[in-house]
Parts: structure tokens; sequence; C-alpha cells
């Protein structure tokens, strides 16, 4: 959904999957908001003057836990503000409603599942969800 934006922010979209034909049982449509919110949010993680733009989608199995995350090398976030992330309304960017996080973990819970932020400010962020 989102590959022609990231060709059009030079951005480089890559997706790998530890184990071929792992099946995940989740509501579809969820989870495409889901994955597109942190693709987006990942999008506008990058300053306008970083050249080496990379994001990528990740897949593997823990145990019985089928993991995605979500990769990126943008700004990241600051220790300070990593906790309030998944308030909502809360958003790192001028632009940012803060209901997307919020939400993912609405959805998440749902699902019985978690979603985890990791991230180091000037070097990227890393969203896990894990199911």
């Amino acid at each position: 959904l989102l590959e022609n934006e990231a060709k059009e922010r030079n951005i480089h979209l890559t997706m790998e999957m530890k184990e071929a034909g792992t099946e995940l049982y989740a509501d579809l449509r969820q989870f495409e908001m889901i994955l597109v919110n942190l693709l987006k949010n990942s999008f506008d993680s990058f300053p306008e003057t970083k050249q080496d733009r990379h994001v990528k989608i990740l897949t593997q199995m823990i145990g019985n836990r089928v993991l995605v995350k979500v990769e990126d090398n943008g700004d990241g976030i600051a220790q300070e503000l990593i906790d309030q992330v998944f308030v909502p309304f809360f958003s790192t960017t001028e632009h940012g409603s803060g209901i997307g996080l919020s939400l993912a973990r609405q959805v998440m819970n749902m699902h019985e599942g978690s979603i985890y932020l990791e991230s180091i400010a000037g070097e990227g962020t890393t969203v896990t969800l894990a199911f």
C-alpha cells in the first residue's frame, strides 16, 4: 500500500520473513491499519537531510508467538518521550494526530497481543507487534 510513497520519499522499504509460511490469525483490516500507521510514522521520522533512509518489516516466530517488527533508521524518539507515545493525542510531530499508537495498542489488546517500542534518539525506532 505504501510502496509508491516510500519510493517518492527516497526510502528503501524491505520485508524479511524469518520463517516462511508463518500464519497470523488477526482481523486483516485492523492489522493493515496498524501496519500502515507504523510505516507512516517511520516515513515521517526521517529528517530532510538524511540520505540513507531504511524501513524494514520483519516477521519471526519466537516460541508460539508471531512477532511483526517495523524498524527504521530515522531520528528516533527521546527517552523521556517514549512512555508518552501510547497516550491518546500525544504526538512527536507537528502534523500527527496522536491517535495511531494508542489505537494500535487497543487493537493489539483485543487480539490478546502486545505492542512494544524501542528507540534511540538519532539512530532509529523499532516497534514490535507480538501476537
